[in-house]
């Protein structure tokens, strides 16, 4: 099933979509994301919750790579669907982006969900909520299209970023706590 899902999500040989998801998966695309944010941090009036606010985005972002890139792949060694001899010559190619290192589970799913979730958690603002989510999602998709992770390395990067967030916001904040803006 998750091969079959890959190819269902894997590129079309879309040159418009080709491009937008080379785009979306390079992080550069996301510095004026960054800056937005830090922006909207910086400007409120509660600087001890901004210091707290930005340690617990960078915590977040530590554990969901360290625990990936350090113990997962490491011991389970999924190869990409670009290097796995199983799959690798019915995965379309964009770009020639192949991936490097294992596959599971996939570090873009992981962040971007994870810094998605706790920044909605604690920013409490729809519009920015439904920027975050979509800004991950398009991530985990762009994954999924350029053929360097499984769908279910992508899920599995979801659901490990998101339990991340919620640890570290009910570590952090109570139900009464927000930054004001």
């Amino acid at each position: 099933m998750d091969i079959t899902l890959l190819h269902f999500f894997n590129g079309h040989n879309a040159p418009f979509m080709d491009t937008l998801m080379t785009v979306v998966t390079d992080g550069l695309t996301w510095i004026p994301l960054y800056i937005i944010l830090l922006i909207i941090v910086i400007t409120s009036r509660d600087v001890p919750a901004k210091f707290r606010l930005i340690l617990c985005t960078l915590v977040c972002v530590g554990i969901t790579a360290g625990v990936d890139e350090l113990l997962v792949k490491p011991s389970v060694c999924r190869l990409r669907p670009t290097h796995d001899p199983a799959v690798m010559h019915t995965v379309s190619v964009v770009n020639n982006i192949r991936g490097s290192g294992y596959s599971f589970f996939s570090a873009h799913a992981a962040n971007t969900f994870g810094v998605a979730l706790f920044l909605s958690m604690a920013l409490r603002r729809r519009w920015l909520t439904t920027v975050l989510i979509v800004w991950s999602l398009l991530n985990c998709y762009s994954r999924l299209y350029l053929g360097v992770h499984y769908p279910s390395d992508v899920l599995v990067g979801i659901l490990f970023g998101a339990a991340t967030a919620i640890v570290m916001y009910k570590c952090v904040y109570d139900k009464n706590t927000r930054l004001r803006l």
